[in-house]
């Protein structure tokens, strides 16, 4: 691992636990206890960028995001993007309690592509993202990878 890559993977453990504090705050997730695990591609599926399990019983939720090191992107963009899928996988936790089925799995994943872009995308405009990595949308916020 490269000095860059290593700094990176410093910076993104404090911005991604002071943004998940803030999501959870803002969608209401505050009495579930939500850690993060940053994760290199080879331990997620292909072509994600991160997922979320939860214990709905025990309100306990794990997020893995796809490790700064495995992005092919500045280290602000990745943190960017990173902020992207934590905000991705909490909107998943957020629907957790509705029925779901194979069936629904595709236009789920559209509707949570939706709803976080346009979550962060209000926040990034109303300049609320004092510590996001990046002022406006970035290419890679722009990108719509499958989480």
């Amino acid at each position: 691992m490269n000095t860059g890559a290593r700094i990176c993977g410093a910076q993104a453990a404090a911005f991604l636990d002071a943004r998940l504090a803030i999501w959870q705050g803002r969608l209401n997730l505050a009495n579930w206890k939500i850690s993060l695990q940053v994760s290199h591609a080879r331990d997620l599926k292909p072509k994600t960028m991160g997922n979320i399990h939860w214990d709905s019983q025990k309100r306990t939720a794990t997020i893995r995001v796809l490790d700064p090191a495995d992005y092919q992107l500045a280290c602000r963009d990745a943190l960017s993007d990173m902020e992207m899928t934590v905000v991705h996988e909490l909107v998943h936790l957020e629907l957790s309690s509705l029925p779901r089925s194979q069936a629904s799995r595709h236009e789920e994943e559209l509707a949570v592509n939706r709803i976080a872009d346009a979550l962060l995308r209000l926040d990034r405009q109303s300049g609320a993202a004092t510590t996001s990595p990046t002022a406006a949308s970035s290419p890679a916020a722009a990108s719509t990878p499958t989480w």
